[in-house]
């Protein structure tokens, strides 16, 4: 046990003045009272420190909690009763608990033996007032019977700060050692031509518009990177991120102003369908190839939640269709809304037209594991410079396609449609830059940069007109049955799948079709996969690539009586009604 030395107690004593017992027993005085108190348990300290086991018991006539506590004195007596642990371990300790802490004292227990500055010049500490403090010998019995050593009372005692927070060491360390790393900035400028084209340059370009009316500087970190399959040994690509040291610092400029006042309405009533059964609806439309029953549904969907409109179009361009010529635009306005850019009613005109021509594209691009993985192991990043990322010396659109595409990536989502993104970007890549990469015969193109224009070429002719006739009149008066398409309505948005389990006998007549464990669970998966199949997921698109691809195999499919009789009445009537509850009247 770690105790004081005798001659401390002593050392107190005398500067704490004579005491007069005669009046602290009498109960004269609370001072005399108190410093009787003081002497008497100073007494049965050093008695328990030199390891007698008599105590002194509570005088009769004192409560039984006064004496139990006698740590905590009368209000002038307070601040002379804690000192700070001889250990070193900068706790405050009073005369009562110093054997008890000592016992368990970080100090003493880390095995470390503290010893005055002078004693020993490579003493391992970071107290900066470390010379103010005495040495802590072993007691009488512990030792080779030294001498317990007294503290130096006659120098202040300064309060030190606790450094023994292992957590905060380490991230004192890890802050050095990231503040050592070398910052590599690099700089580039993603500007909106007055023509609603976009162009990506670095900061060195001679380029720069003198029509720019809006600018915001964006710093973008941990950037992600689209490696190859080769480099992950697996049969796809997956994302990774660069060191946090590499950071792309992006201009964003516009020559066309932020509007100045909020988004114009385009449907006057609005349904009371929420923003998910919305962007649903958009996206079954868009499978469907229904262009104008996309376009009215854009347009509420940009009323309430325009946020959402912008970051999920270009999810569901490559998702469920073909690159789009204007996907550079549609990523630019992305960014642009999270900085506060309001777009003006041309920009709008322009995004539904976009709509009415991604729902109408005929061909759908699929991930193809052999365009994937046939390049070198070259990893794709934000701060890669531009020969890297376009065949041609001066960048084009080609560089916009490919950065736009990481920059999606770049603000997140679902993990899947992250790893869509940074794939496409490695495809599309590899298209723009490989040589010896054709497009498909049928699409009579000579190169890869020019089929995005091809494809869409038709819609683009018809979006013009079908957009004005809709906003002919400014707006629409309210969304009617025929704008929605009721396989929206599926188990990703809806309780469709409970309501499916609970109407009478649908529970036993799928059982009864097919073969599994038959627990709900597996119910439930079954209904799923029949709705995504016969439903939901359906595309009615040709590949891109004219390979004998479809995700709709209803000719062979075993599972289609199964939907047309037993699950497909009761589904599309819980969509059509659950649509008709929340049109507006």
């Amino acid at each position: 046990m770690w105790v004081w030395g005798y001659k401390h107690k002593q050392a107190r004593r005398a500067r704490a003045g004579p005491l007069d017992h005669g009046q602290g027993r009498a109960g004269q005085g609370q001072a005399g009272r108190w410093r009787y108190d003081y002497e008497r348990a100073y007494d049965s300290f050093g008695d328990r420190a030199r390891g007698e086991t008599g105590r002194h018991e509570p005088r009769v006539g004192r409560g039984q909690g006064e004496a139990d506590d006698f740590h905590k004195p009368s209000r002038s007596a307070r601040t002379s009763q804690f000192f700070p642990c001889p250990a070193g371990c900068g706790r405050n300790v009073t005369e009562r608990s110093v054997n008890d802490h000592l016992d368990i004292c970080p100090k003493l227990a880390c095995g470390r033996k503290m010893v005055h500055p002078s004693a020993n010049d490579n003493q391992l500490s970071n107290d900066p007032d470390k010379s103010k403090r005495g040495r802590v010998d072993k007691a009488p019995g512990e030792s080779n019977g030294s001498q317990p050593v007294i503290p130096d009372d006659s120098a202040p005692t300064k309060r030190r700060k606790v450094q023994d927070d292992a957590f905060a060491h380490m991230l004192k360390n890890a802050s050095k050692v990231y503040s050592a790393l070398e910052k590599h900035t690099t700089k580039f400028v993603f500007h909106l031509n007055e023509d609603l084209s976009v162009t990506w340059n670095s900061v060195t370009d001679d380029s720069k518009s003198d029509s720019t009316c809006w600018t915001e500087l964006l710093s973008l970190k941990n950037l992600r990177v689209a490696s190859s399959a080769k480099e992950i040994g697996s049969s796809s690509a997956s994302e990774g991120k660069l060191p946090p040291n590499e950071v792309v610092e992006l201009a964003l400029t516009s020559s066309i102003p932020s509007a100045s006042a909020a988004l114009p309405r385009l449907v006057e009533k609005h349904s009371r369908l929420n923003p998910s059964h919305l962007k649903s609806c958009l996206q079954k439309s868009t499978r469907r190839r229904s262009g104008e029953q996309a376009v009215r549904v854009a347009m509420e969907l940009i009323d309430r939640a325009y946020d959402q409109f912008i970051r999920r179009l270009p999810i569901i361009i490559l998702e469920d269709s073909t690159l789009h010529p204007d996907f550079g635009l549609l990523v630019w306005l992305m960014i642009a809304e999270s900085k506060g850019y309001v777009p003006s009613r041309q920009i709008l005109n322009r995004l539904l037209e976009i709509v009415y021509e991604v729902a109408s594209c005929p061909l759908k691009d699929f991930l193809n594991k052999d365009i994937d993985c046939s390049s070198d192991s070259f990893s794709l990043s934000l701060n890669l410079p531009s020969s890297a990322l376009s065949p041609n010396e001066k960048p084009g659109e080609e560089e916009v396609v490919v950065r736009s595409m990481l920059l999606r990536a770049q603000y997140g989502g679902m993990s899947c449609d992250i790893d869509m993104m940074l794939r496409f970007a490695r495809i599309w890549r590899n298209r723009f830059v490989d040589a010896r990469s054709k497009p498909p015969t049928s699409l009579l193109c000579d190169q890869w940069q020019d089929v995005p224009q091809f494809i869409h070429e038709q819609a683009r002719r018809d979006s013009h007109n079908v957009v004005a006739s809709a906003l002919s009149a400014g707006n629409i008066s309210m969304l009617c049955v025929g704008d929605l398409c009721i396989e929206g309505i599926d188990f990703h948005c809806s309780s469709v799948v409970d309501f499916l389990l609970g109407r009478k006998g649908l529970p036993e007549a799928m059982k009864e079709r097919l073969a599994g464990s038959h627990d709900s669970q597996w119910l439930k998966g079954q209904i799923k996969r029949l709705i995504w199949n016969h439903s939901s997921g359906v595309n009615h698109r040709k590949p891109l690539g004219g390979e004998e691809k479809s995700q709709r195999t209803t000719a062979c499919d075993p599972t289609e009586d199964i939907w047309d009789d037993v699950l497909k009445p009761d589904f599309e009537k819980y969509c059509s009604n659950f649509i008709l509850n929340r049109l507006a009247r």
